[in-house]
């Protein structure tokens, strides 16, 4: 995804479906004037995708497509495995189980070597504060898809499993990447906006040096 394709998917959804934002926008007195926001946030939206999207989406190659391929595949030979379980009926699953356990279990091993090379990438590419926040969030959405890559395992689930954990895929890296370049962007424009503010300055008045207690030596 480059640069432009992201601005443009986004920005129309940040002033429409994100309610700060949509706020802040109401606030301008004139046509004139949310337009010129909408290209204050269409700049920070392409700041933001510099600083937190740009590597790990246009660094993206043959790792990206063996990837997708792998996950097609695993999703191929699940429903194989699925349809192979029942092919017979319930009463003849004794029959074809264990064909069927072969298809799943190419299906599961195909998807988690599509799941290790999207996480390798994320690891090296994805923008945090460290290595140790890019492990966290590697691990974190790897647990977050045992349970629809378990599910998509057994051939119970008539298919919902298996399309769940296809259309997840790879996208449950490219969406963290997402919302941290869209945080960044959001924060951004808003912070923009808040300006420079008065500051009282008795704040900052030392008491020894008030008018009332000075005493002066005559």
């Amino acid at each position: 995804m480059g640069k432009q394709e992201f601005v443009n998917n986004y920005i129309e959804r940040l002033t429409t479906k994100d309610n700060d934002i949509k706020d802040y926008l109401e606030r301008a007195e004139t046509e004139d004037q949310k337009q010129e926001l909408k290209k204050r946030l269409k700049f920070s939206l392409e700041n933001a995708y510099d600083a937190y999207g740009k590597e790990y989406f246009e660094s993206k190659g043959i790792g990206s497509y063996l990837s997708t391929a792998l996950r097609w595949g695993g999703a191929a030979a699940d429903v194989t495995g699925t349809y192979t379980f029942w092919s017979l009926g319930p009463a003849g699953v004794h029959i074809t189980a264990p064909a069927a356990a072969g298809f799943k279990g190419a299906a599961l091993a195909g998807k988690s070597l599509a799941d290790l090379i999207d996480s390798q990438h994320y690891l090296r590419h994805a923008k945090t504060k460290g290595l140790a926040d890019k492990v966290k969030d590697s691990t974190k959405i790897i647990t977050e898809g045992a349970l629809e890559r378990a599910a998509s395992y057994t051939p119970f689930t008539f298919g919902v499993a298996e399309a769940a954990d296809l259309f997840r895929g790879k996208s449950k890296y490219d969406a963290k990447v997402t919302n941290r370049t869209l945080q960044y962007a959001k924060d951004n424009f808003l912070n923009q906006g808040k300006g420079p503010r008065k500051v009282n300055l008795t704040k900052f008045e030392d008491p020894a040096y008030k008018e009332d207690n000075l005493s002066i030596a005559g």
